[in-house]
């Protein structure tokens, strides 16, 4: 393949630049500012070039969206916005790299043959340039030259496919763009080569400003890329390490990243993340980007209640729900529960065991665009039935196997191989139907009559009215209970208990004279255990132990009111809180207890708001205490509860505006020790009362006052 001809080499100092602006950049500082920067450079020493490349010249750098390269979906969607705005050239983003090895190339083969046809020909061979930006652009430029099949926008298709004759009649520009091209920055080869992270930085970049930015699949492809980066040099990984990377380009869903990130050590499926992979292929070829949304994120990492199946492939399926047709976190919840995981677990084994069926054949199969899409949906309709959940114009099912029935015919048919379908009974059970419920509901059967048009068969009327074998029912007139053991042409025979045995002519169930009934819960009883006295649960005992602390600071505040000097102070609660001196106060002479109703005990706590009290009754227990304020209100004089203590602001060492310390101070009882503040020198009218916030903090206890507690 012939290269750009140029400058081969870049003087020393630049080439220094430019690496110290590439590992700026990687650790997510200012990633858009040394991007830009590192461009400035190579067009200042002439090394980038303009040309106008034909959409065949170019396809997409292997590191395009995090390796992802490009969403099908997006594609047509952008070629049906870019009809609806027109084409205006001079917007277009266009920046390449110089094709560098083979391995590019078959990259872009796979992308294109795994889209079914949706992205064109899988045509390699005039490919010299990939894209970093403008790569989608680019996609819907190549679907007009190859005349890809469309089923929206009708202006510009002919029997179905994308027509370049109707793309002339309906805009000039965007016309003369597939014909011609548009005008690209192009990088070369030896640049790619000598900075090889230079790729990622440029495309993550671009996001930062694209109109539809970053998906969430692009995310979870670079968390997984950065974790396996850091584990295959032998270092730890967490979220902590490559959060700040991971954010550089600002993506709407960073509220999602903590979860996304929990998904991908867990879910997609280790260092080849074969899992994810499979989900990604189909999110990206058969739904628009868009966002599951946090408490959706939160939902899918929950632990379940079968701590020994992790329900991967069900977790999977729900992502392509989520994305397909919506998912809501509260089903994802229910789903874990443990009135649900049993189904869940089975719906699980149910995927695994249609994916291995497919695998038997080669691996080929399970990202071959036709076979993933049809487990896709399989799958998704697997999560539809055991959530209940509808879908307009969608074939209804009455089984999990009727579903998986359907699946392995379908593939069957896509591969050309005869795939073992244990379901194949299931043929029946397809008919349209609708999701039980309850086993109560009534079903709908085929009625079977005889020659003179009765029923062959009089107790499908029961059956269709709700009931079955092992059911409970009761008799109207005189509540006589029992238990349904058998449905004949003629009778319904009932266990009533105590060896009692009863048979009952159809026609009393066919009136209603007996209904449904759901028996009381049988007696259950445990042996009691000293251990479960209410005095030996920790929680009771951390509640006594706040019960305390809150005495404790009770009489701490009643007692030093005079020390507080409140006659001096003046509290600000605009533009910001503020706790000012309005007098003159000695040093030492101010003393602000930590008054508050809110106090947690925790084993983490939140520097910024947070204060710990010293204590020796549960050393196992940390207890701090957290801001409480209630400020005067006309309409509630009796709310207000207002300590001086929380309106003191910090600042961060050196600052000479820093007047107060913290000191440790007990009351009554030795075993509490409250941080208190006390001012460190004169306080003069006017000045605002501030503490250091990475103080050190020193336990001086003071004597107890010995005034009693009112």
């Amino acid at each position: 393949m012939e290269k750009m001809e140029g400058v081969r080499s870049l003087p020393e100092g630049v080439t220094s630049t430019i690496n110290v602006l590439i590992d700026r950049a990687l650790s997510g500082t200012s990633m858009v500012k040394s991007a830009e920067g590192i461009l400035t450079l190579l067009r200042k020493e002439q090394v980038l070039l303009q040309l106008r490349l034909t959409p065949k010249m170019v396809g997409v750098h292997p590191r395009n969206r995090d390796g992802v390269g490009v969403a099908v979906r997006e594609v047509h969607s952008l070629l049906a916005d870019i009809l609806d705005t027109g084409f205006v050239p001079s917007l277009v983003s266009a920046l390449a790299f110089e094709v560098t090895g083979p391995e590019e190339l078959e990259f872009n083969r796979k992308l294109i043959e795994s889209a079914g046809g949706q992205l064109g020909v899988a045509d390699v061979a005039q490919m010299r340039y990939l894209s970093v930006c403008g790569s989608h652009t680019n996609f819907v430029l190549r679907l007009f030259v190859d005349s890809v099949e469309h089923s929206q926008n009708q202006q510009v298709t002919v029997n179905g496919r994308l027509s370049q004759d109707a793309l002339r009649l309906a805009d000039t520009a965007f016309f003369q763009a597939v014909q011609e091209g548009v005008v690209w920055e192009i990088i070369p080869s030896w640049i790619a080569l000598q900075f090889p992270r230079l790729p990622e930085i440029l495309q993550q970049v671009g996001n930062t400003s694209l109109n539809r930015g970053e998906s969430e699949m692009q995310m979870l492809q670079r968390l997984h890329s950065m974790c396996v980066e850091r584990t295959s040099k032998g270092e730890t990984v967490n979220l902590e390490d490559v959060k700040r990377r991971a954010l550089a380009s600002k993506p709407a869903f960073a509220e999602s990243l903590s979860d996304m990130w929990t998904f991908v050590m867990r879910y997609s499926g280790g260092a080849k993340a074969n899992m994810m992979q499979e989900t990604q292929q189909f999110v990206m070829t058969n739904t628009k980007s868009t966002q599951l949304g946090a408490p959706l994120w939160k939902a899918l990492v929950e632990e379940s209640k079968m701590a020994t199946n992790p329900l991967v492939r069900w977790r999977h399926a729900i992502l392509k729900q989520g994305y397909f047709h919506g998912a809501k976190a509260l089903d994802v919840k229910r789903s874990f529960s443990k009135d649900m995981v049993r189904r869940v677990a089975e719906a699980n084994d149910l995927m695994l065991e249609v994916r291995l069926l497919l695998k038997q054949f080669g691996d080929s199969y399970l990202y071959d665009q036709k076979c993933c899409t049809a487990i896709g949906f399989f799958e998704m309709a697997v999560v539809q039935f055991v959530l209940g959940l509808k879908q307009p114009d969608q074939k209804v099912y009455k089984s999990t196997d009727a579903i998986a029935n359907d699946v392995i015919k379908l593939l069957t048919t896509l591969t050309g191989h005869e795939i073992p379908n244990r379901w194949s009974a299931e043929d029946l059970e397809n008919a349209l139907g609708s999701v039980p419920s309850s086993s109560n509901e009534p079903t709908m059967s085929l009625r079977e009559l005889g020659e003179d048009g009765q029923l062959m068969d009089p107790s499908v009327l029961v059956k269709e009215a709700g009931w079955a074998v092992g059911q409970s029912c009761r008799r109207v007139k005189d509540k006589l209970v029992g238990i349904i053991t058998e449905i004949t042409h003629e009778t319904v025979k009932i266990d009533c208990g105590k060896g009692l045995l009863s048979k009952v002519p159809l026609s009393e169930f066919e009136a209603g004279m007996w209904q449904h009934f759901t028996p009381k819960s049988l007696p259950s009883a445990l042996d009691f255990k000293e251990e479960w006295l209410p005095h030996k649960s920790l929680e009771f005992q951390v509640h006594r132990l706040k019960a305390m602390i809150m005495g404790e600071l009770f009489d701490l505040s009643e007692s030093h009111v005079e020390k507080m000097h409140t006659q001096k102070l003046q509290v600000q609660t605009k533009p910001s809180k503020a706790l000012v001196a309005k007098e003159k106060i000695l040093s030492k002479k101010l003393i602000l207890v930590p008054s508050t109703v809110k106090i947690q005990a925790k084993h983490k706590h939140d520097k910024k708001e947070t204060y710990e009290v010293l204590q020796t009754m549960m050393p196992e227990v940390t207890i701090w205490l957290s801001p409480h304020t209630a400020l005067p209100d006309e309409n509630d004089e009796d709310g207000r509860f207002v300590a001086p203590f929380w309106f003191v602001k910090s600042g961060h060492l050196p600052n000479p505006n820093v007047n107060m310390e913290i000191f440790y101070m007990s009351g009554r009882n030795k075993a509490f020790q409250f941080p208190c503040m006390r001012n460190i020198r004169i306080l003069q009218p006017g000045e605002e009362l501030m503490i250091a916030k990475e103080s050190k903090e020193s336990r001086v206890e003071e004597k107890p006052n010995k005034r009693r507690r009112t």
